[in-house]
């Protein structure tokens, strides 16, 4: 189990529920999980069995528990990002059924046609006295005072003068200060948001099941980050000689991918590139024709060098397949590439070797983590141990 898959496994979803022909394969705490989920995420991580998706399953719903015995539902930053989180959600949620159900017409946004009619059907008042201490305060910075004081409230929320600064900053809302009407005007627009919100609310969409699902499995992830932070603060970062030590363990593990040095042409007409391919193989210096013609921006610079390129490097996949069974020197092409076409030659081949530790500190680091996490997740199977059940006949074992 690697901490990589534990991660995956908490952004594909927590526990749904067990339906009555669904039966369940274990239980942690008072969380159930079932055939069904069990079935779907083997299909979802390709490549592992059901005994090891199962142990993440478990995984998941032991930092859930954690989380709980930690009290980490009422910490004010994971509440705040959560809580971020479902406002997201909700108003992604208001913009698919508004629009399948058909008000809107054509090119008219969510946003446009419930504007005004929600500010009316949430009692939308606006305090024209703490308005009027607004305006001019397009740089001041927010006091405590503005902290409490509301400039607008409604059916299900408010906004304080303070939210309305930070707000107006954020979204660059230009000269919102410059009067009493200007600063309504800009508070209608911040506030539209948080009325789409609480509408949302009003009518039953934040106990959508899938938003709740997705809710759940947003919790559990920002929980079991928050664990893992926690659990690395206290124990501290590996050090510098722990990294080496561990890489000098393990060098087989790194590797380098064989890599080819590129230098290409890069250019969107079939005539020009096979008149650029005339010339080049006539004499012509291929550097000064990539720096005339090629559509690479920081080609043009380099006369068409891409530097080292591996299976990995983004953008190049396919240039690299063809550029690593080409011989050294010969040019290539014209080849359909980037949306263009390629003329290529490989200037120097290099073979797969060990890696020094410099080239690949970060990767020791992150596998040193994804061992830390397994090993807390172990030390929460041993805590939580009578927790924990598995009906092995369900699971059928």
């Amino acid at each position: 189990m690697g901490w990589y898959s534990v991660w995956l496994v908490l952004v594909l979803g927590a526990a749904g529920s067990v339906r009555a022909a669904d039966p369940v394969v274990a239980t942690v705490g008072k969380t159930q999980i079932s055939a069904g989920e069990l079935q779907a995420q083997v299909e979802r991580l390709s490549g592992k069995q059901p005994h090891q998706v199962l142990e993440l399953l478990i995984a998941r719903e032991l930092l859930r528990l954690e989380g709980e015995a930690q009290g980490l539902g009422a910490d004010p930053q994971l509440r705040a990002e959560l809580d971020q989180y479902e406002r997201k959600e909700l108003l992604q949620l208001i913009e698919a059924r508004e629009v399948a159900a058909g008000r809107f017409r054509e090119g008219q946004t969510v946003r446009q046609g419930l504007g005004a009619a929600l500010r009316d059907s949430l009692g939308f008042v606006w305090e024209t006295e703490v308005a009027r201490g607004l305006v001019g305060r397009q740089h001041a910075r927010a006091t405590a005072a503005d902290s409490l004081a509301l400039v607008a409230r409604w059916q299900g929320g408010s906004l304080t003068v303070a939210e309305y600064l930070k707000r107006s900053l954020i979204y660059g809302v230009r000269n919102s200060l410059a009067d009493t009407a200007a600063a309504r005007k800009a508070g209608e627009q911040l506030t539209l948001d948080d009325l789409l919100v609480a509408w949302a609310r009003q009518r039953g969409y934040d106990q959508d099941p899938a938003l709740v699902h997705r809710r759940q499995s947003k919790e559990v992830e920002l929980w079991g980050q928050m664990l893992f932070a926690r659990r690395v603060e206290a124990e501290g970062p590996p050090s510098d000689s722990l990294q080496r030590a561990y890489f000098g363990q393990h060098r087989d593990r790194f590797i380098l991918p064989p890599g080819v040095k590129v230098q290409e042409i890069l250019v969107g007409d079939a005539r020009l590139a096979d008149s650029l391919k005339t010339a080049i193989l006539a004499g012509a210096d291929m550097g000064e024709l990539a720096r005339g013609y090629t559509r690479r921006r920081r080609a043009r610079q380099t006369g068409g060098d891409l530097g080292l390129l591996t299976s990995q490097t983004p953008g190049y996949g396919e240039l690299f397949t063809l550029a690593y069974a080409a011989e050294p020197g010969q040019l290539q092409g014209p080849v359909p590439q980037g949306g263009g076409l390629a003329l290529f030659r490989v200037t120097e081949k290099i073979a797969p070797r060990p890696a020094v530790f410099e080239e690949v500190r970060g990767e020791v680091l992150a596998r040193l983590q994804e061992e830390a996490m397994d090993r807390y997740i172990a030390h929460l199977r041993l805590k939580y141990a009578a927790q924990i059940h598995i009906d092995k006949q369900a699971f059928g074992e």
